[in-house]
């Protein structure tokens, strides 16, 4: 499959299903509150950064361009973690315990703004910088209007310029 995309060009989005939905909930507790919205999306979209990020995806498929929503879940609030156990761990692969490899890789990812509140939306853009954020929807979803990013007139340019380049639509 990313193989695929990178030989057609286009970007690759991952956004989770809600837990339970075809295959047995995972954690019963994620039922009440809606924790299987909230945590359970975090979850997921941050196990498939780390998913792709040391199981060698993105070195495999340099050219690949994967977009992760809701920022990525938990990734900006773990990045710093996540470059220690590259250093530290006996699974991770020796190129991270380079010094910026870890980094650089998360650097190449692209992130759905759609992160549901300011907070959230200032860590990703420390994190990550504004270079590969784009604007995110909930189109129709519980928490569309939520989102301080869409009423910062200068992040919306930034997110259409990025969109641009994620999309090829200038080519």
């Amino acid at each position: 499959m990313w193989a695929t995309a990178v030989s057609l060009d286009v970007p690759v989005f991952l956004h989770p299903a809600p837990d339970g939905i075809g295959r047995p909930r995972r954690d019963e507790r994620l039922a009440r509150f809606d924790a299987d919205l909230t945590l359970g999306f975090a979850y997921e979209e941050t196990l498939a950064v780390m998913t792709v990020l040391f199981g060698g995806v993105l070195d495999r498929h340099p050219g690949l361009d994967l977009c992760v929503s809701h920022g990525g879940g938990a990734t900006a609030w773990l990045a710093d973690r996540l470059c220690h156990a590259g250093r530290t761990r006996p699974w991770a692969p020796s190129w991270a315990a380079e010094p910026g490899e870890v980094e650089a890789r998360l650097s190449r990812l692209w992130w759905d703004a759609h992160v549901g509140g300011e907070g959230s939306l200032t860590a990703l853009c420390q994190a990550f910088g504004t270079d590969h954020l784009v604007a995110g929807t909930n189109l129709a979803g519980w928490d569309q209007c939520t989102d301080p990013a869409y009423g910062d007139s200068s992040l919306v340019a930034v997110f259409e310029a990025n969109a641009r380049r994620l999309l090829r639509l200038d080519k």
